[in-house]
């Protein structure tokens, strides 16, 4: 039963990494070529599994079912967590508007006799009981989740695999490869999850470690699949053209077989990954924003925050469609790099450093650790504020 909580920790970690920037990726290391986009893929990985360790670290740090609200105000003061807050509720905020904008026109097409604002009913309620029952419920129906993206994505590989060509592999540049960062950034963002995880698995510092891993390297392996199976299978001029056209890589897929089974398995898989991610941010939202008002975890307090969660970012996408997509692009540039790698390695520097706590995990060479998460944090927040 142990072992069952850490795998689906794991999968909780993937699924909620695994979303609507999946379908992005492809579109914009097309210009790139396959090795200099395994390495600069296999690159943000590594700085985004570091920052996770960076968080968890700083929630074990900090007392029971404490969110990044509390971590940031016991180390960097009031400061720090007024400006976690703000980041916090503007990128994922951006990204509930994202994948609930994302998800209509998929339900349209899945079920198009039904009333899109009985599919929006449906779905809304199912995942705001799932929230409010707790860990134990959304570990379950994530599961279920991941279950159908597994099928729907290798169903689409085996598809697609059938179309590869080497001659679209036989280029590469490297000149301004990091310009993919912001995005594989976002595409590699989990870290909201890891204070619930770290409640979820009672603070076994093994079991968390074991979880980030397994979950952030299952995220990698399946990005590199997909990222081979579609520039070998789909000429570079194609993507960069559905990339302008602002276009999902996967009508791409449905071009290049004209396969009708595909373009169903290409619905699919886009469907599970927006709602694994669409569960595991409205979540974390949740247990965010309960933390920072100090409420009860359960009860009425929980219910309301979840309505809340729910209700405001579909409003958003119902009646302001267009509203999130400027948003989203400085969401991944700067609030990624912020909340994600740039405060947890603050938050590790701080703690470590300065007050000379002990560390849960045996470090080597932790300043360079911190000095790359860094580094790669700013750098990322420069390309997005002047380079994009």
């Amino acid at each position: 039963m142990q072992h069952k909580h850490t795998i689906g920790a794991s999968l909780i970690i993937a699924g909620t990494a695994i979303g609507a920037g999946m379908l992005a990726i492809p579109l914009v290391t097309a210009q790139y070529g396959v090795l200099p986009t395994v390495l600069i893929t296999c690159f943000a990985w590594a700085v985004m599994y570091l920052s996770g360790l960076f968080v968890m670290e700083g929630v074990l740090w900090s007392e029971e079912n404490a969110n990044f609200l509390t971590m940031s105000e016991k180390f960097l003061g009031r400061f720090g967590k007024g400006l976690t807050f703000v980041f916090y509720l503007f990128l994922y905020g951006c990204l509930l508007v994202a994948y609930f904008s994302g998800i209509e026109p998929i339900l349209r097409a899945l079920f198009g006799s039904i009333e899109m604002a009985t599919l929006m009913t449906v779905l809304v309620v199912t995942l705001g009981l799932i929230i409010i029952f707790g860990m134990l419920w959304i570990d379950r129906l994530n599961l279920i989740l991941m279950i159908g993206l597994s099928v729907a994505f290798l169903s689409l590989l085996a598809l697609a695999s059938e179309q590869v060509s080497m001659k679209n592999l036989d280029f590469y540049q490297f000149q301004k490869v990091y310009l993919a960062l912001p995005l594989l950034f976002a595409a590699f963002g989990y870290h909201n999850v890891i204070p619930s995880i770290c409640t979820y698995l009672k603070r076994d510092v093994r079991k968390i470690k074991i979880a980030i891993f397994i979950g952030t390297f299952l995220t990698l392996i399946i990005y590199l699949l997909w990222q081979f199976v579609i520039l070998a299978s789909v000429e570079k001029s194609a993507l960069l053209f559905l990339k302008d056209q602002g276009l999902p890589v996967t009508f791409a897929l449905q071009n290049v077989t004209k396969s009708p089974l595909l373009g169903k398995f290409a619905l699919g898989f886009s469907f599970f990954a927006l709602t694994t991610s669409l569960l595991g941010v409205a979540f974390s939202m949740v247990d965010f924003l309960i933390d920072g008002f100090k409420m009860k975890m359960q009860g009425i307090g929980r219910m309301g925050m979840t309505i809340i969660v729910l209700i405001l970012p579909l409003s958003f996408a119902r009646f302001f469609p267009n509203i999130f997509v400027e948003a989203l692009e400085y969401a991944g540039g700067f609030g990624e790099a912020y909340l994600n790698a740039l405060l947890p390695a603050l938050v590790f520097f701080v703690a470590k450093k300065r007050r000379h706590l002990q560390a849960q995990m045996q470090w080597k060479a932790d300043g360079l650790w911190l000095f790359i998460v860094c580094l790669v944090a700013l750098l990322t927040i420069v390309l997005q504020a002047f380079v994009k």
